[in-house]
Protein backbone atom coordinates (compact mmCIF):
# COMPACT_ATOMS: atom_id res chain seq x y z
CA UNK A 1 0.00 0.00 0.00
CA UNK A 2 0.97 3.67 -1.20
CA UNK A 3 0.67 6.50 1.50
CA UNK A 4 -1.42 8.72 -0.54
CA UNK A 5 -2.11 11.37 2.23
CA UNK A 6 -1.03 12.89 5.83
CA UNK A 7 -3.33 14.71 8.32
CA UNK A 8 -0.81 15.76 11.69
CA UNK A 9 -2.68 17.62 14.44
CA UNK A 10 -0.72 19.05 17.70
CA UNK A 11 2.40 18.02 19.10
CA UNK A 12 3.51 14.32 20.41
CA UNK A 13 3.34 15.91 23.84
CA UNK A 14 0.41 16.90 23.49
CA UNK A 15 -3.24 14.80 25.01
CA UNK A 16 -4.83 16.06 21.81
CA UNK A 17 -1.89 15.21 19.25
CA UNK A 18 -3.56 12.78 15.84
CA UNK A 19 -1.70 11.79 13.11
CA UNK A 20 -3.89 10.15 10.33
CA UNK A 21 -2.40 8.62 7.62
CA UNK A 22 -4.52 7.34 4.02
CA UNK A 23 -3.17 4.14 1.94
CA UNK A 24 -4.34 3.27 -0.83
CA UNK A 25 -3.77 -0.64 -2.80
CA UNK A 26 -2.57 -1.14 -6.04
CA UNK A 27 -6.34 -2.21 -6.61
CA UNK A 28 -7.83 1.25 -5.69
CA UNK A 29 -8.20 -0.17 -1.71
CA UNK A 30 -8.11 2.77 1.20
CA UNK A 31 -7.21 2.17 5.16
CA UNK A 32 -7.02 4.57 7.09
CA UNK A 33 -4.00 4.43 9.31
CA UNK A 34 -4.82 6.73 12.76
CA UNK A 35 -3.10 7.07 16.27
CA UNK A 36 -3.75 9.99 18.44
CA UNK A 37 -2.92 11.21 21.92
CA UNK A 38 -4.78 10.30 25.42
CA UNK A 39 -7.56 12.98 24.47
CA UNK A 40 -7.91 12.37 20.85
CA UNK A 41 -10.20 10.64 18.98
CA UNK A 42 -8.03 7.36 18.83
CA UNK A 43 -7.22 6.99 22.33
CA UNK A 44 -7.50 3.60 24.14
CA UNK A 45 -9.06 3.27 27.67
CA UNK A 46 -7.08 1.31 30.44
CA UNK A 47 -7.41 0.72 33.99
CA UNK A 48 -5.96 4.21 34.45
CA UNK A 49 -8.08 6.13 32.49
CA UNK A 50 -6.71 6.65 28.20
CA UNK A 51 -3.61 6.23 27.33
CA UNK A 52 -2.78 6.92 23.34
CA UNK A 53 -4.18 4.62 20.90
CA UNK A 54 -4.76 3.96 17.05
CA UNK A 55 -6.89 2.46 14.67
CA UNK A 56 -6.83 0.79 11.26
CA UNK A 57 -10.05 1.75 8.80
CA UNK A 58 -10.65 0.17 5.75
CA UNK A 59 -12.50 3.45 3.65
CA UNK A 60 -14.35 3.21 0.45
CA UNK A 61 -13.49 5.61 -2.18
CA UNK A 62 -16.34 7.95 -1.28
CA UNK A 63 -15.38 7.60 2.49
CA UNK A 64 -11.70 8.57 1.74
CA UNK A 65 -13.12 11.88 -0.23
CA UNK A 66 -14.92 12.66 2.35
CA UNK A 67 -11.82 12.49 5.13
CA UNK A 68 -9.97 14.68 2.75
CA UNK A 69 -12.11 17.41 2.23
CA UNK A 70 -12.43 17.46 6.01
CA UNK A 71 -9.03 17.25 6.75
CA UNK A 72 -8.78 19.83 4.15
CA UNK A 73 -6.37 18.11 1.95
CA UNK A 74 -7.28 19.70 -1.36
CA UNK A 75 -4.00 19.08 -3.38
CA UNK A 76 -4.45 15.35 -2.15
CA UNK A 77 -7.89 15.63 -3.11
CA UNK A 78 -7.43 16.63 -6.43
CA UNK A 79 -4.69 14.38 -6.94
CA UNK A 80 -6.78 10.89 -6.03
CA UNK A 81 -9.75 12.45 -7.16
CA UNK A 82 -9.34 15.26 -9.61
CA UNK A 83 -11.66 13.78 -12.52
CA UNK A 84 -14.40 12.71 -10.56
CA UNK A 85 -15.26 15.54 -8.07
CA UNK A 86 -17.93 17.64 -8.99
CA UNK A 87 -17.64 21.45 -8.43
CA UNK A 88 -19.62 23.31 -5.69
Amino acid sequence: MDEVATYKFGRLDDFEWVMEILHRSEKGAFLLVAEGGPSSPWRARDDDGFRNGHAYIPLTPDQAQRWLELRGLDEDLDALFGEGLEDA
